[in-house]
């Protein structure tokens, strides 16, 4: 019997009506770290117990074992703590059952086992369903629960409490320039600098990618709540020192009180989304109190994405081109495709209105590829009926459509299908984007360069590119970003930009076209200063496709001695 008792993992003690141990296996002389002299005869309450400072213990199953020898009911606990000589404890579930001799109890059995390695599984599950993997703080799920809390505490204290809902701006960008290392690294660190501008009484989480809550308790005066808000802004705005990078980020932020701005956790959370939506409208960079007329906002934005989401299967959407023209012959060699919205009942929608929206909710992919694909049956249409054979037709390739893998097979069906030749299209990809993860850029460009496919570089000047960098990328032309032209004859250092960058375009034999040409002394600089090509309202806004057609059919030719124009119009919103 003894052999058997000491071959389980369970360990065993059994004790007299006095609590005393009479038997103990090997098992639970193991986990006590105790001998079986040590153990026989030591009242079994000892083994579970804690010590006070005036070393007396502190029962804490004493109830349960008194209750084992009045009742002569056995009983089973879950997750108690037993305790070793030293004082270190460890979680147990045991059983103890009383033995009896004809009817009268004369001891009891306590089975129990070590379930350590268990609590520990139960505490990363919780710690998992609780908290967010990367900074380590409170997730959504919690997040509510601790509102909830919060609220339930303020009511009974009839104070006011704020809730804070913080969005990091274009945070995108950074993954998508610098990759999304560099996004995980800036998102811990922000982290930890929101958490050292809170009170011991206040709650931060990350509710989601770039979107951070706070709980401001205990508010007696809003000027407090002003004061750690701005404390929170400036802290994100300090440089963030990366890998071969200093980047700046700002943050906009808003919010709701309890119970001014409501009284459930949902109105509460959507009032202060509102506000911190209408911050980035603002400006970004800065933080809005919740106002009622803001959630008339909230709504329009949310019945814009509803609709956009099903504008590409009712057919909305729609092409504009504007000329590109040579600047030796005046005549229009090819055309930008720019994306417009014909709502049913909004009618043709700004593209700064949805075209933010369509590059956050991701949509951007799939109007992405039905911008390449229109263009390009456009272009074989214009071609089919004689309207310049070497018309070329530019389409602006999304950061997003441009790092998702399959780019390379979507352009070359694309291609095919039209039964266009590739070197008529030409796909625009900003300067940040192919500072994203620049080795997968190469192969990508290179890959659509051999197909014939030209290549521009869009909004040329404002990124990151550097010479060295040009030198190494498969690419056929530079566009100088509009920022430099609209001042052009004002401002020297913008004249000097320009001319720069023409000389550079000239010394790796790439061609270079300017965007925003408005004035007839931004057109006469440009020329003189060797730049190839140029589009603007100088010469033509985006055109629907039969104004377009108009202009290629009347061989519409720019003319150097134009009078200077003072448009009040500008487009500043290709697919992009």
């Amino acid at each position: 019997m003894q052999l058997i008792l000491d071959s389980t993992d369970k360990g065993i003690i059994c004790i007299d009506t006095a609590g005393k141990c009479t038997f103990v296996n090997q098992s639970a002389q193991k986990m006590l770290e105790r001998t079986e002299k040590e153990l026989l005869g030591k009242e079994i309450i000892k083994l579970m117990c804690q010590a006070k400072p005036d070393g007396q213990c502190l029962p804490l199953h004493d109830s349960r074992i008194c209750s084992l020898f009045l009742t002569g009911q056995g009983c089973t606990v879950d997750d108690e703590q037993m305790y070793r000589e030293n004082g270190s404890s460890f979680p147990v579930e045991y059983s103890s059952y009383p033995i009896k001799n004809n009817g009268n109890i004369e001891g009891a059995v306590i089975t129990f086992s070590d379930i350590s390695e268990r609590k520990r599984a139960e505490n990363r599950l919780y710690h998992l369903a609780n908290y967010d993997d990367l900074t380590e703080l409170p997730n959504r799920h919690l997040f509510l629960d601790r509102l909830r809390q919060a609220i339930t505490r303020t009511k009974r204290h009839k104070n006011q409490m704020a809730l804070v809902v913080l969005d990091l701006d274009q945070f995108k960008k950074i993954n998508e320039t610098l990759g999304h290392e560099a996004g995980d690294h800036v998102l811990q660190e922000v982290s930890l600098r929101l958490s050292d501008c809170l009170r011991k009484c206040d709650s931060i989480a990350r509710l989601s990618s770039d979107i951070f809550a706070i709980i401001l308790e205990n508010i007696t005066k809003t000027d407090d709540i002003h004061q750690i808000v701005k404390k929170l802004l400036e802290n994100i705005s300090k440089p963030f020192h990366l890998t071969n990078h200093e980047i700046y980020i700002t943050s906009s932020a808003g919010i709701s009180i309890y119970p001014t701005d409501g009284t459930e956790i949902s109105i509460l959370q959507r009032n202060a989304e509102a506000a911190m939506y209408k911050a980035k409208e603002e400006g970004r960079n800065s933080y809005q109190f919740y106002k009622i007329e803001m959630n008339e906002k909230s709504y329009q934005r949310m019945m814009l994405e509803n609709s956009l989401r099903l504008a590409l299967d009712r057919d909305e959407f729609l092409l504009h081109y504007q000329p590109q023209v040579d600047l030796k012959t005046g005549k229009i060699f090819g055309a930008e495709a720019l994306l417009r919205w014909q709502h049913p009942k909004l009618g043709l929608v700004s593209p700064a209105d949805f075209i933010p929206t369509l590059e956050e909710t991701d949509l951007i992919i799939p109007v992405g590829k039905w911008v390449l694909k229109t263009a390009c049956q456009q272009a074989k249409n214009w071609h089919s009926n004689g309207l310049g054979k070497d018309l070329r037709i530019s389409v602006n390739l999304s950061s997003r459509q441009f790092v998702r893998p399959g780019i390379v097979d979507t352009i070359r069906k694309v291609i095919q299908d039209a039964v266009i030749s590739p070197h008529l299209l030409e796909v625009e990809i900003t300067e940040s984007t192919i500072m994203h993860n620049i080795q997968v850029t190469i192969e990508s460009l290179k890959a659509i360069s051999a197909m014939g496919v030209r290549v521009a570089i869009d909004d040329f000047g404002i990124g990151y590119s550097s010479l060295a960098y040009l030198k190494r990328f498969p690419i056929d032309t530079l566009k100088i970003d509009r920022a430099f032209i609209r001042d052009l004859t004002i401002d020297p250092d913008d004249e000097a930009i320009t001319s720069l960058i023409v000389a550079m375009a000239r010394s790796l034999k790439l061609s270079v076209i300017a965007e925003g040409v408005e004035t007839n002394k931004q057109l006469l600089f440009l020329k003189d200063t060797g730049c190839d090509h140029i589009q603007g309202f100088l010469f033509s806004k985006p055109v629907p496709e039969d104004k377009f057609i108009k202009l290629l059919q009347d061989d519409h030719r720019l003319s150097f001695e134009i009078e200077e124009k003072n448009s009040q119009e500008r487009d500043y919103c290709p697919i992009s």
